[in-house]
């Protein structure tokens, strides 16, 4: 591709501190299949303090990829993704993360749609845990294995619909269900390929990681002020037994803290009897591995570190109140928040 071609697909890359992946990334999609001319690669370094600038910067200057490095002053994700978008030559933009890795077939479809899309403006592809090796207690993973969740860690965009709501933030949830909201309920279609697929590894083990994740509920207030119905039928939807079940997630959480809240009641009215004692912390034991519990979804007992179970009973036992107290607070900070409004990107989506 020469400078003066239209590209058929720019890949916008978010980077921050992600030295320890770029150039797993960045090889990986010289290994996939496609035409890489039909390409280009923006990599929007957003104030990272680690050598992901000096690893950019070699792997520019080496021009085996047709890379351009945009520098930012910290924007956060959603705003780094669109800043990336803005400077992309094609018409179509796909996001992804930059500690992933393209599978060998993933170049080969994200061409087939951009080039015959129909009247999508949009396609999803599949995010798969890989290096699961590394899954601990304290590791956080990023899947989606089925339509619906529209995470922009694997998704094509029109360009002109990338407009991410500012209300996030710096914010490192929620935003991608908020722009995907935005298009269907402009009346958009998003695809699903399950041949568009890059794979995740775990975020690094950190004691602390479990509640950091749980403070970000409460951009579910945001979201559900904007999106009433999306929000309460179509987020964190998983199947049990044939039935579709909504916000599973939290609905274990609120039913750890009715655990911990029926534990306390108990060692009170009984005035701190020996056997109420025992049957409250049994109550909470029990809160505390229903809470861990959807981690051994990806967690095998053999890979197991059992020095970690206890700090990881501790941190769990108190997961459910961060995540539930952060999901009413989202509710009152963001009381004031208007729905949203479809017209103005259904004007977008024709320019």
């Amino acid at each position: 591709m020469t400078p003066t071609t239209t590209p058929d697909l720019s890949i916008v890359i978010p980077v921050y501190n992600a030295a320890p992946f770029l150039d797993t990334l960045l090889a990986s999609f010289l290994a996939t299949t496609g035409d890489k001319d039909c390409c280009e690669l923006i990599a929007v370094n957003d104030a990272s303090t680690d050598d992901s600038a000096k690893i950019l910067t070699r792997w520019m200057t080496s021009r085996q990829l047709p890379l351009q490095v945009l520098t930012t002053p910290g924007l956060g994700p959603g705003p780094a993704r669109e800043f990336g978008a803005q400077a992309a030559r094609s018409s179509w933009v796909a996001l992804v993360d930059a500690d992933e890795r393209f599978s060998p077939g993933w170049l080969t479809a994200a061409l087939e749609f951009v080039q015959n899309p129909g009247q999508a403006v949009g396609c999803e592809g599949i995010v798969e845990v890989c290096d699961r090796h590394q899954v601990s207690l304290f590791t956080h993973q990023t899947q989606s294995l089925k339509p619906g969740r529209y995470l922009t860690a694997n998704l094509i965009l029109k360009r002109s619909l990338i407009q991410f709501c500012p209300r996030y933030r710096r914010g490192r949830f929620r935003e991608d269900s908020d722009l995907a909201f935005q298009l269907l309920n402009s009346g958009h279609t998003i695809r699903h390929n399950p041949d568009l697929l890059v794979y995740h590894p775990p975020l690094p083990s950190a004691w602390w990681r479990p509640l950091s994740l749980a403070r970000r509920y409460q951009y579910d207030g945001l979201l559900a002020r904007r999106f009433p119905q999306h929000y309460w039928r179509d987020m964190d939807v998983h199947c049990l037994k044939g039935v579709s079940i909504p916000h599973l997630r939290l609905l274990i959480f609120g039913l750890c803290l009715g655990f911990q809240l029926g534990a306390l009641g108990m060692v009170v009215s009984s005035g701190f009897e020996t056997t109420s004692l025992v049957w409250s912390g049994l109550l909470l034991l029990g809160s505390a591995m229903l809470a861990l519990a959807p981690i051994f979804a990806y967690l095998p007992l053999r890979q197991l570190r059992w020095q970690q179970v206890p700090v990881a009973l501790m941190v769990y036992a108190i997961v459910p109140w961060v995540a539930i107290v952060s999901w009413l607070y989202g509710f009152w900070h963001f009381r004031h928040e208007s729905p949203f409004q479809a017209e103005g990107l259904r004007k977008s989506a024709t320019s």
